[in-house]
């Protein structure tokens, strides 16, 4: 039993055993989901308004700092409420955020996101239908758009993973968490620019369970967020291409003309087969990697069963 309970997965449960009624609904994972978010709610409105009264007035390099200073400002607090719903509401320790070992899976996950990508682009070029067109004379993107781009990953990962399918799976188990998270993060992209019904069933499948497995495997972040920082970098900031519908400005300015079950179309590369096929393939081989480290967890009543 010892060995169980401190596993990573049982880890991450909350350590907080109610006997009164309302001490039972406030554990009850699905209301920590909402107790969770209600923590990053205030964090969400400062950030709003700081965007709608200062950084919207400005313009040029100066927007530019002050996009990376929010950045960095937002992740840091974000990540800090988060730290102190767990530490209030679950009564444990936040291993899934600890440092330790931090680097190195990031490492590893930005290492896999970029070479999916880079798989995808170089499919395309071969084909013809992704080239080159010229280089962004603002050399400086690649490393304006480094922090805005952990932002982004961090707040979908916070909210997809470490709350929705992590809470999930503490009732549900892994199998159920892993359905449900993949289609609320695919459809959550189903009001992007260029988005329809198959871009969002698109994301479900080859972003939902790679990223979940990826979660399982580690029970932690970093390499989850790595991935997803490394797919969304590369494919805006390097390669140019829009990324879930939202048009940038690259390193790269492509010409990218072909069928779009290939290219993805407006919404970018995303809503290509090749990408669904190749992410769902890298998701299944992570998922039996966690499956085979025993990082599967059962509904709850079934382990209570037992």
């Amino acid at each position: 039993m010892n060995m169980i309970k401190s596993a990573p997965q049982f880890a991450q449960f909350s350590r907080v055993r109610p006997t009164s009624a309302l001490g039972k609904i406030v554990q009850f994972p699905l209301s920590r989901i909402l107790i969770s978010i209600a923590f990053l709610v205030p964090i969400s409105l400062l950030q709003m308004a700081f965007a709608e009264n200062i950084r919207s007035g400005l313009d040029g390099s100066v927007r530019s700092l002050v996009i990376n200073l929010e950045a960095t400002v937002g992740f840091t607090l974000f990540l800090l409420s988060y730290i102190l719903y767990v530490r209030l509401i679950e009564r444990r320790k936040p291993f899934e955020v600890s440092v330790k070992g931090a680097l190195t899976e990031s490492a590893y996950g930005l290492l896999i996101g970029g070479a999916l990508m880079g798989i995808l682009v170089v499919l395309l070029s071969t084909l013809g239908y992704y080239r080159m067109g010229a280089f962004n004379p603002d050399y400086l993107i690649p490393v304006k758009a480094v922090l805005p781009a952990i932002m982004a990953a961090f707040i979908e990962e916070l909210l997809f993973r470490l709350i929705l399918f992590r809470l999930t799976e503490e009732l549900l188990g892994s199998w159920v968490a892993i359905a449900i998270q993949a289609v609320l993060f695919g459809f959550a992209h189903a009001a992007n620019p260029g988005a329809t019904l198959w871009s969002s069933v698109a994301i479900v499948i080859e972003a939902g369970v790679l990223l979940a497995a990826a979660y399982m495997l580690t029970r932690r972040l970093w390499l989850v967020l790595g991935i997803h920082v490394a797919w969304n970098y590369t494919q805006a900031t390097i390669f140019g291409i829009s990324t879930s519908g939202n048009k940038v400005n690259g390193l790269i300015m492509p010409l990218i003309d072909g069928p779009t079950w290939l290219t993805g179309g407006e919404f970018g590369i995303e809503a290509s087969v090749p990408a669904v096929i190749l992410c769902l393939a890298t998701g299944l081989v992570v998922l039996y990697l966690a499956v085979k480290k025993d990082s599967v967890v059962s509904p709850l009543w079934i382990r209570n069963r037992s």
